[in-house]
């Protein structure tokens, strides 16, 4: 990968005469809302004080100490190793689509000839697609409830209520991936994109500003220092538990999410450079994670300072409370509790559109624009998955599923890199 960017830097996705369909900052805004999306909101803070109370290794350590090697392990889980999975991904089929006339199939890097083989490859990636869009809708809808009960009292957490949730952001999910990429799905990401910096500016006016930037240098330079160190930290000849449930699962995540993120990314990124577009899709993602976490960290840090927010608590009864627990410390929770629902429930919107959109291209044989019926089809397969996976739980067979179907995939994606690299040295 960072030598296709090394090498190649300079060409154009889709050759040399291709223009962008979409200006930076909604080409960003697209990358960013169907890569991010809810996992930001509802792990702002809770990830990096879940390591704090929680990691084996750095329970013996101090409090200053033991957040910034939390937010080290945060950074890892969110920052470049996750971005690079995408970005390689998205660069492999951009290529493959538009520059060198293949399709939007995850089949494209086989020969033709090989039918089953191409056709067992997609139902593998639309399978994959749809247990990482389906397992985030559940989250996603427990956090707007446990929102809504926070905002309306009323409006109790239960199996009902959540049931609405997801049949109100399926239709209206549904009705953004018919609309089109030029259309539905660029305007819900601008917006989102939007409420989310105005909700990061309100949080940071809570903050000593000053310390924020320190931790943010200090938590970002002992990422890049230690990176390879953490990314093969195995926990040798001690418990496993930890690390399994945490960053292995992470890798094997975003693994099972490279057919959707990649394949979106690769479909709004015709006319970049190689060079812009790993900038894009993994320099300037990891940065806004880091930065992101280091500020939602740092204010549940500060609230388990004070003993405002009792985080074990938490954890143990309620933890998709996390978010607006933070937002209760600030000056205007119930506004900001409503901004964050309205993220959540747009971002919500953006994965399932984003996700049935790639799920459609495969389904049409590669098409960038797949046919109305289909679309509203895979929306609504996603929000009835949701709905079975909120109600008969199977948390552990995702995790399972996710861990199962990631390691094919990062080996057909290595296959990927290798080929369009091929491709490319023929072209220049």
């Amino acid at each position: 990968m960072l030598r296709i960017g090394w090498k190649y830097g300079g060409y154009r996705i889709g050759g040399d005469q291709a223009e962008p369909e979409f200006s930076t900052v909604t080409w960003i805004s697209m990358l960013f809302s169907a890569g991010l999306g809810t996992g930001l909101l509802y792990s702002g803070t809770f990830e990096p004080m879940s390591h704090f109370f929680k990691a084996p290794k750095l329970l013996s350590l101090d409090g200053p100490d033991r957040l910034i090697h939390s937010l080290q392990l945060t950074y890892l889980h969110w920052g470049l190793a996750a971005w690079f999975v995408y970005s390689a991904t998205g660069l492999i089929f951009g290529l493959m689509g538009f520059s060198f006339k293949g399709n939007f199939q995850f089949s494209s890097l086989l020969p033709e000839k090989l039918k089953s083989l191409r056709s067992t490859v997609n139902i593998f990636a639309i399978l994959s697609i749809l247990v990482g869009v389906v397992s985030t809708f559940a989250i996603a809808a427990s956090q707007i409830n446990a929102g809504l009960n926070k905002v309306i009292p009323s409006f109790e957490i239960s199996n009902l209520n959540a049931t609405l949730i997801i049949a109100f952001i399926t239709i209206i999910a549904t009705i953004s991936v018919v609309s089109g990429l030029k259309r539905g799905i660029k305007a819900l990401s601008q917006i989102n994109v939007a409420l989310v910096l105005i909700l990061f500016l309100y949080i940071i006016l809570h903050t000593q500003i000053g310390e924020v930037i320190n931790l943010t240098l200090e938590v970002s330079g002992r990422h890049l220092t230690y990176f390879l160190q953490d990314l093969t930290y195995a926990s040798s000849l001690k418990d496993k538990s930890w690390i399994g449930n945490w960053t292995i699962l992470y890798w094997a995540w975003w693994g099972t999410w490279a057919p959707f993120v990649g394949l979106f990314i690769a479909r709004i990124s015709k006319g970049r450079t190689v060079k812009e577009f790993i900038l894009g899709t993994v320099i300037a993602p990891s940065i806004i994670s880091c930065i992101w976490f280091t500020v939602f960290g740092y204010v549940g840090y500060q609230g388990h300072v004070s003993g405002a927010i009792d985080f074990q608590e938490l954890f143990q009864t309620a933890p998709f409370y996390t978010l607006f627990a933070v937002l209760d410390q600030t000056a205007l929770p119930l506004i900001a509790s409503s901004v964050a629902i309205l993220c959540v429930t747009i971002f919500y919107v953006t994965s399932s559109d984003s996700g049935s959109y790639v799920v459609d291209m495969i389904a049409s044989g590669g098409k960038k624009a797949p046919h109305s019926y289909l679309r509203i089809f895979w929306s609504v397969t996603e929000g009835l998955l949701a709905l079975v996976l909120f109600y008969y739980g199977g948390v552990k067979l995702i995790q399972n599923l996710v861990i199962l179907f990631s390691l094919p995939i990062m080996i057909y994606l290595a296959y990927g890199i290798y080929k369009v690299d091929i491709k490319l040295s023929k072209i220049n």
